[in-house]
């Protein structure tokens, strides 16, 4: 693993274990953005970018914590316009952040890559388009590791 960052690796361990839980089989689950390269998505679950924060703990060993947030997107699409189709819609979108909380209480630690990861933070869109109501639902994971800079 780098002694720059966790970043990458968190986003890996984490792309995995989300692609390996039988509640998202059939739905991709990319470690970039691509929904807007793919029109044809019906579902998806995307982790897009993070931002860290670095606090150094002793410059003479040369260790330091760095805290960053994982975002992403979850995204449903049904065709239709019906209320009906609305709830199932997001029911879906919200049915995939379950699969999402139920792999970090399952590891936690995105397989060794941080001390911790959590949901900090979520947000539900919808609307429609001309081929049925889509559901986002953005979410930040807060991630915590400590780091030995060689």
């Amino acid at each position: 693993m780098s002694s720059a960052t966790t970043q990458h690796a968190s986003m890996t361990a984490l792309q995995v274990a989300l692609d390996a839980r039988p509640g998202l089989d059939g739905v991709p689950v990319r470690s970039a953005p691509s929904l807007r390269a793919d029109a044809s998505t019906r579902e998806a679950v995307e982790l897009w970018d993070t931002e860290a924060d670095e606090d150094w703990r002793l410059l003479g060993n040369r260790r330091k914590e760095e805290t960053y947030r994982i975002h992403g997107g979850i995204y449903t699409l049904k065709a239709g316009n019906s209320e009906a189709v609305v709830t199932a819609t997001r029911a879906r979108a919200v049915a995939l952040l379950d699969e999402i909380l139920d792999a970090l209480a399952d590891d936690p630690t995105l397989g060794g890559t941080v001390r911790v990861a959590r949901l900090a933070r979520n947000q539900l869109n919808q609307d429609f388009t001309d081929t049925g109501r889509w559901c986002l639902i953005e979410f930040w994971i807060e991630c915590e590791a400590h780091l030995n800079v060689s």
